[in-house]
């Protein structure tokens, strides 16, 4: 192997560390495969893959679930509005858009009380 190796950019850079593992032979099958369809050599896409993992953002057990509990519920507030817009024909836009902003302005504080107060009624 040569420690001298030139990069994809052309530039050569002094490599002196070695990583190995052990893999099975479909595990290397697929590597060789990737590989070869990259146009680089074996070690070349698994120096580039690693990397480029590192690069990525990752998820630690600490990682928030606010917003797939908030999707959630955006999700669900726009089948009510659009449930009650279908059963409501005669309800014009414009009173759908004020009960909206009715209900954004007060569920700040309505949420604050339930969480100040567990098993009180919120309604202000």
């Amino acid at each position: 192997m040569n420690p001298h190796a030139a990069t994809t950019t052309g530039s050569t850079v002094h490599r002196t560390e070695t990583l190995a593992t052990r893999v099975t032979s479909a595990e290397m099958q697929t590597i060789e495969a990737a590989a070869a369809g990259s146009g680089t050599t074996r070690s070349e896409w698994l120096r580039a893959s690693a990397l480029a993992y590192l690069q990525r953002p990752h998820q630690s057990p600490e990682v928030s679930l606010e917003p797939a509990i908030l999707e959630e519920i955006m999700a669900v507030r726009y089948l009510v509005i659009n449930f009650f817009s279908m059963a409501n024909q005669g309800t014009s836009l414009r009173t759908l858009h004020g009960a909206m902003a009715v209900a954004d302005q007060s569920k700040h504080g309505a949420a604050a009380r339930v969480l100040s107060s567990p098993g009180v009624n919120p309604t202000p």
